[in-house]
């Protein structure tokens, strides 16, 4: 495949999902050859004087790209400062003996745009910008009793992901969420896990964000879950909210919410709702809401906004001079909310909802 030209001054970075050949560890090429440049390989190649010459910009193997995988790539002042003020590109695979068939998906050619902040709004005909980069196949509709839509990752695809733009966060930020793994399905096996990861070199390699911590663990305040969701555990919504720390802030990335799907079946699948992304909200909404980018909390039924987040009809409160002497600390858990609150004075009170 091969674009038309394009204005060299207003592209920064190209992006894709490439596959090639089969999914897994299987090859269509004799594992002597398979890492040798050309066999089977991808080739991305650019031009700038209106494709009489071509010149490599990356060759993709077989071997890294077995199941979909996100390429992305930033552009040299070689390929968008030509003179010419031109750039074309163009996606071909010169080997491949009738073997090694590869597709691509949601290329994009555009400026680099970063992102401090997304929210979600999973609502057919929705203003709200996606928040996917590059997403599998998905539905919107009502998902495991929930009132309003969801996204629901059901896909046949070997791997179910969902890919957000890039981001630059701060310490502090949220990545806040509901997941459902499956609804009510039984069972807590390995099959079906949905992790969350992120990357920091255009999708080349990825680490969990949370890589959680054991109760026993002396380096780590306290035990805490790693990022992955399975069914039973996480079947039911539940709402996560994950703290930005350093190594979430250092430069741009990539988040994303994978599935392995081996069977390629529809079985098995996730939803999420709710996503934010940002700046967080006073005592992150008590976990009975969504943060919403104007700063302010969306509270579930039943819930009221108040100046403290989102509160019950009959929540007790403390009074308002004793809040100004408390430090609150707060974790989302699957089902009730502790809320740890140290005064000033070392004393310490815990409130439940």
């Amino acid at each position: 495949m091969e674009t038309d030209d394009l204005n060299a001054e207003e592209i920064e970075v190209l992006q894709f999902m490439l596959v090639i050949g089969k999914g897994g560890s299987s090859s269509c090429v004799p594992a002597s050859k398979e890492e040798k440049l050309s066999a089977g390989s991808v080739v991305l190649e650019y031009s700038t004087d209106g494709g009489i010459s071509w010149k490599l910009l990356q060759e993709l193997l077989p071997s890294l790209y077995r199941n979909p995988r996100l390429f992305r790539t930033k552009l040299g002042e070689e390929v968008v400062k030509d003179p010419s003020g031109v750039v074309r590109f163009r996606i071909w695979q010169p080997f491949h003996n009738s073997q090694n068939q590869w597709a691509i998906d949601n290329l994009r050619i555009t400026s680099d745009m970063q992102m401090g902040s997304m929210q979600a709004d999973f609502a057919e005909g929705s203003s709200i910008m996606s928040p996917w980069m590059s997403v599998t196949a998905n539905r919107l509709d009502k998902y495991c009793n929930s009132d309003d839509l969801a996204q629901i990752l059901d896909g046949e695809e070997p791997v179910r992901i969902a890919v957000t733009y890039p981001l630059t966060l701060h310490d502090g930020d949220v990545i806040s969420f509901q997941i459902s793994v499956g609804c009510k399905s039984e069972g807590f096996g390995e099959e079906g896990l949905v992790l969350l990861e992120y990357s920091k070199d255009g999708g080349i390699r990825w680490s969990l964000v949370d890589e959680g911590c054991h109760s026993t663990a002396v380096h780590c305040d306290g035990p805490r879950e790693p990022s992955i969701y399975r069914s039973g555990h996480h079947g039911t919504w539940t709402r996560f909210s994950i703290t930005v720390d350093h190594k979430l802030s250092l430069g741009s990335i990539h988040l994303r919410w994978k599935q392995e799907n081996p069977g390629g079946t529809r079985d098995g699948e996730f939803a999420m709702r709710d996503l934010y992304i940002g700046r967080p909200c006073p005592f992150a909404c008590f976990g009975h809401g969504l943060c919403t980018a104007a700063g302010l909390c969306k509270c579930d039924e039943g819930y009221s906004v108040s100046l403290w987040g989102c509160s019950a009809a009959h929540r007790m409160t403390l009074s308002q001079s004793k809040r100004q002497n408390l430090e609150v600390r707060s974790h989302v858990d699957a089902s009730d909310l502790l809320y740890i609150a140290k005064r000033n004075n070392g004393e310490s009170a815990s409130v439940y909802e």
